[in-house]
Order: C-alpha cells, then sequence, then structure tokens
C-alpha cells in the first residue's frame, strides 16, 4: 500500500517505491556489463533527466541545494565537449561552494589537494 508523503503530496515516496528504484537502476547496470547497449543508454537517460532537474532547480533556488552541497565532494553535473560548458558547470559548483564545509582545504589558493595522498584518500572515503 502506498503512502502520500505529507510534506509532498503528489510524491509517493515508501520503502517499496525507493527499493524499486533502485532494484531496476541495479538491473539495468547488471545488463550493460553483459554488454547490452540498451541497459547502459537507458542508465544515461535516467541520469541526464535527474541532472537536468537539479541542475533547472539550482537555477532557480540555489539556496535550496548549497548547504547540502558544501557536505559533498563531488555533483552530479552535465558538462558538453565545449570550453564554455566547463565554464558554466565550474560556476554552477562555485556558487555551490561544493566541498566548502567538508574540512578538506580544496580551495584553488594555497596548496592544491591531492586525492592522490594517503590520508587524503582516506578522509575522501569517510567523508
Amino acid at each position: 500500500m502506498s503512502r502520500r508523503n505529507r510534506v509532498f503530496p503528489n510524491i509517493v515516496k515508501t520503502p517499496k517505491v525507493v527499493k524499486l528504484g533502485k532494484d531496476n537502476s541495479a538491473a539495468l547496470v547488471s545488463e550493460a556489463r553483459k554488454g547490452s547497449a540498451e541497459a547502459a543508454i537507458e542508465l544515461y537517460r535516467i541520469a541526464a533527466l535527474a541532472i537536468s532537474w537539479l541542475e533547472y532547480v539550482n537555477q532557480l533556488r540555489p539556496d535550496l541545494l548549497a548547504e547540502f552541497a558544501q557536505t559533498k565532494l563531488s555533483w552530479p553535473v552535465m558538462r558538453g565537449p565545449d570550453k564554455q560548458s566547463l565554464a558554466e558547470v565550474s560556476r554552477a559548483l562555485k556558487a555551490l561552494k561544493l566541498g566548502a564545509k567538508t574540512g578538506l582545504n580544496i580551495s584553488p589558493s594555497g596548496k592544491k589537494f591531492s586525492r592522490e595522498l594517503p590520508a587524503n584518500r582516506v578522509t575522501v572515503h569517510l567523508v
């Protein structure tokens, strides 16, 4: 039996619905690993759509995601092969202050952050 979320009445989110979404994604990954181009393309379509919506929300209301993004070391983005696309993605991530509250010195000023240092690898894994 599905329940409607009180805060978001149009969104049905039960453990069963969440599990179904994760199971379907895992099934697509399994099929792609076996060589199914259709499964791999469907994974791309799902990711692209979700990222597109996330970027849309971020453009309208960056304040909604900023605090959460500041605790993350990576963020899903769609980037094209051109320099303008890279610049747009960089601006969006900078506006979110990605990783600012991780406790890691990942700012471009000062000593460069490296995931290759053993201590940083452990820290990144923990974050």
